[in-house]
Order: structure tokens, then C-alpha cells, then sequence
């Protein structure tokens, strides 16, 4: 755990979970082990999180905002893309979200997670959260919007869509991963915000690990996505 960092997201609405929930993170074996933390603080509780965590010499409070985000929800998970890629200076770098609690003292990645692009939950559907525009039927589906972000981008040359049709329902079902829990690597969440700066700054979509799993798998070369039980371990 040397060259990981581990990173997560705070704002008001979510304050009092993480109060409660990072101090029962030191206590996870795995956890305990990693020299470097960076929480993301929006303005409206980065005080009360810096009285919280000043005597945490390994932590990084860094104040967190993004303008141009049309939600509260897209704002703070911007900071897994953009903040990741200003601020984490490790290899690797582990998402876990404030409201996650850990179910045991011990925790674990699978044996050859180093092996891969990105780890996480296992999961089975994405589901379209908080776009308005979308319930009014003036954008497209978050996996055809991903789709249609990926062909302006010269990084996608040569690259297939993940999905033909046009999909019109909230939930749809498909193979991917989560992330109350993951690893990535910080090469890739840079190649990320990189991507998301040449389409105007925003994220495609208001989902920081649709984005990420859809980025990854779409693009290939050698880059993969290993779907894991997390939920062993960690209560989201």
C-alpha cells in the first residue's frame, strides 16, 4: 500500500456519515497500511473537516468545487476524475465513498489486482440518477450519450460502441462495475480528465464509474476493468 493513495468525497449532506465512518476506516487492516489520504471537502463543511482531521498528519483536506456542474451529486463525483487527476501523486489510488462502512477489521483486494486498469464491485445494471434533461427526453440515455462522447475523441479511434440500440429506460441491465469501493490506476484517471477537458470540462455523464468502467472497457489496448465481491468487506 505504499504507492496508494486513498481518496473520498465530502459535502454537507454527507458530513455526519463521514464523522462516523472514517475513524472504523483506521481500523481496517487494509487501510491502516496506506501512508496517504486526500479528502475532498466542498466549501460549505471543509472547516468543520479541517477542525475534524488537523491532527491527521497523513490526511490532505483539499477544498473542492466544479463550477460547471449542473448538480450537487455530479459536482462532488467530478472530484474522483478531475481532483484525482490534479492531486494524487501515488501509482494507485482507492475510492471509497463517506458513507461506506467497513463490515470487519479485515479487508482485502483480490491477488492480482495490480494486473488491471481499474477494480471494483461487481455489478449488474446502470441506472440514470438525478438528469432531469434526460426524464424530459432532451438528451440521450447515459450509454448512448457515453457512446456518442467517445466517437468526438481521437483516444477512441479504431473503437467500437459499447451499445447499438437506443436505450429508453432508467434501469438497464449489462455487465460493469461500482465504486463505493475501487482501486485505479492514477495514469488512467488522468488519461481520463484529459479526455473530459477536450469535451468542455464536464463529465459525459453525472456517474464517475459509469464513466470510468465505460472508458476502460471501451477502449481495450491492454486495459481492463476486474469486476470483485467488495460487498464482503465494505457496506455501502
Amino acid at each position: 500500500m505504499d504507492n496508494v493513495t486513498l481518496v473520498t468525497a465530502v459535502n454537507k449532506k454527507y458530513l455526519e456519515k463521514f464523522k462516523k465512518n472514517f475513524p472504523i476506516w483506521g481500523t481496517v487492516d487494509l487501510i491502516a497500511d496506506i501512508k496517504s489520504v486526500i479528502v475532498f471537502a466542498h466549501k460549505d463543511c471543509i472547516v468543520e473537516i479541517e477542525k475534524l482531521l488537523g491532527e491527521c498528519a497523513s490526511v490532505d483536506v483539499i477544498e473542492w468545487s466544479f463550477p460547471k456542474a449542473e448538480s450537487e451529486r455530479e459536482e462532488m463525483l467530478t472530484a474522483f476524475v478531475h481532483g484525482v487527476a490534479e492531486h494524487v501523486k501515488t501509482k494507485w489510488w482507492i475510492k471509497l465513498d463517506c458513507d461506506t462502512k467497513p463490515k470487519s477489521i479485515h479487508a482485502k483486494l483480490p491477488d492480482d489486482w495490480q494486473s488491471h486498469t481499474m477494480c471494483g464491485h461487481k455489478w449488474g445494471y446502470t441506472k440514470i440518477k438525478s438528469d432531469p434533461k434526460w426524464e424530459k427526453g432532451l438528451t440521450e440515455h447515459w450509454l448512448n450519450r457515453l457512446d456518442s462522447w467517445a466517437d468526438c475523441l481521437e483516444d477512441f479511434k479504431g473503437t467500437n460502441h459499447l451499445f447499438d440500440k437506443k436505450i429508453t429506460t432508467a434501469r438497464h441491465g449489462h455487465s460493469r462495475t461500482c465504486s463505493f469501493f475501487a482501486i485505479e490506476k492514477t495514469g488512467w484517471t488522468r488519461h481520463l480528465s484529459q479526455m473530459c477537458n477536450k469535451t468542455g470540462g464536464r463529465m459525459p455523464v453525472p456517474s464517475q464509474d459509469t464513466l470510468t468502467w465505460y472508458g476502460i472497457t471501451r477502449m481495450g489496448g491492454g486495459r481492463t476493468v476486474l469486476p470483485y465481491n467488495f460487498k464482503r468487506y465494505w457496506s455501502p
